[in-house]
């Protein structure tokens, strides 16, 4: 009985401290973002699905040897020589890993730390009528999904995209950004899109 206790309390205790390190992913990139992205008041409760941000990921790492001006799927945005924390083998782990992760988690206004955002769910962000369109009307919106932490815990993957409040965009902006732990902050490494999409 006493195994099966410390058990269940060892489950608890990484669960929790996992759902503090995504919080921690989640506020760490908004703040980045919100920087280079201003317009950004919206945020839609929902998450996107888990496993985009790896897929994005796998498709640059596939990549990685074509030549620069040939067709890419996903290319960081960095310069080369390109870095690639997340091998072939780790890849193939995270994906069984979350492969049925396909509950949408739901924001909440304490994921965002000291940041003015409004939550709102994807029914009202859609709905072009709505009061919420009407009052952030030209404002930008964020989607975010669930952050994929590294076996280590020393990378993240996580990805996001863009949305404009009350009229439809062709291109919303959508990218996967690998973050590295630095010292217990999540700092940015790197930022993969498809280079084929002009924002």
């Amino acid at each position: 009985m006493k195994t099966i206790i410390s058990l269940i309390c060892s489950i608890l205790l990484i669960s929790c401290s996992t759902s503090k390190m995504e919080k921690n992913v989640v506020n760490e990139l908004l703040k980045n973002q919100l920087i280079k992205l201003p317009y950004i008041k919206v945020v839609m409760k929902e998450s996107l699905q888990t496993l985009v941000s790896l897929e994005y990921y796998e498709k640059a790492y596939q990549d990685k040897n074509i030549r620069l001006g040939d067709m890419i799927r996903i290319r960081p945005e960095s310069n080369p020589p390109f870095t690639w924390p997340i091998d072939s083998l780790e890849i193939t782990k995270l994906k069984e890993k979350h492969k049925k992760d396909t509950i949408s988690q739901l924001w909440r206004k304490n994921n965002f730390q000291g940041l003015k955002l409004k939550l709102a769910n994807a029914r009202a962000i859609k709905n072009f009528k709505s009061h919420l369109s009407k009052r952030y009307f030209g404002d930008e919106g964020i989607a975010i999904s669930k952050p994929i932490i590294t076996s280590d815990k020393e990378f993240v993957l996580i990805f996001f995209k863009t949305f404009t409040l009350g009229k439809y965009s062709n291109h919303p902006m959508q990218k996967a950004i690998l973050m590295q732990n630095k010292e217990g902050s999540w700092r940015i490494k790197e930022i993969y899109d498809d280079p084929n999409i002009i924002y």
